[in-house]
């Protein structure tokens, strides 16, 4: 059998038809996804307290492209991690939009680089990005809760991921209507707002864990 760089086939046998087993990864690969994973929360903290601690959180230029650059590779591998998740149980419109959603976070990364190093690219660039991930993100999510979690490993976590992210944009929205009309400084509240998101992240890594290895 050939050998994949992330998980395991193993087809089961003794039925007319045959199918995949349970998804697995090595040791090795959910290590590195707990790592990204938990550089991306520290990072989701860091955006949404760091404006009340400048003096722990302030980065300078150089501190911030290297950290958008290593969130850029960060994220690269997470969508290989999805991406070998969702083949594996041949999910194709999933793996599909998660491929795409990483390719519009990938663009708005880099449009957030260019602009810290004093490129500017005009406004509407980030607002077509905006517009194309929505629709991606709600295909994405509403899959996601269709999914029978008897059927997938690990699935119910990504679930409870899913309703944190819905939970996360509606505070949003509710703020972003709201808190203007109520608050001068508003913008800090609605920083305050995306911390659900970091429970998001928290729910991906009990999905990686909840995956079986293939030492085990």
């Amino acid at each position: 059998m050939e050998d994949r760089p992330l998980d395991e086939y193993v087809i089961r046998e003794g039925s007319e038809k045959l199918d995949f087993s349970e998804y697995r990864i090595t040791l090795n690969h959910r290590n590195y996804m707990l790592f990204c994973t938990g550089i991306i929360m520290l990072d989701m903290v860091r955006s949404s307290f760091g404006m009340f601690f400048p003096h722990v959180t302030g980065f300078t230029l150089a501190q911030n492209q290297l950290l958008s650059v290593m969130l850029i590779v960060i994220e690269a591998y997470s969508c290989y991690f999805f991406l070998n998740y969702f083949n594996y149980y041949k999910l194709k419109v999933l793996a599909r939009v998660t491929l795409f959603l990483f390719i519009s976070y990938i663009a708005e990364d880099l449009f957030y680089l260019l602009n810290i190093i004093n490129i500017e690219m005009p406004s509407i660039v980030g607002t077509v990005i905006t517009m194309v991930a929505i629709p991606l993100m709600f295909v994405w999510v509403v899959k996601i809760l269709r999914m029978d979690v008897h059927s997938y490993s690990s699935i119910k976590f990504l679930r409870y991921a899913v309703i944190l992210l819905i939970i996360t944009f509606c505070l949003s929205l509710i703020a972003g209507l709201g808190l203007p009309f109520l608050f001068e400084d508003y913008y800090l509240y609605i920083k305050l707002l995306g911390c659900p998101i970091i429970l998001y992240y928290f729910f991906i890594i009990k999905f990686t864990l909840d995956l079986k290895t293939i030492e085990e």
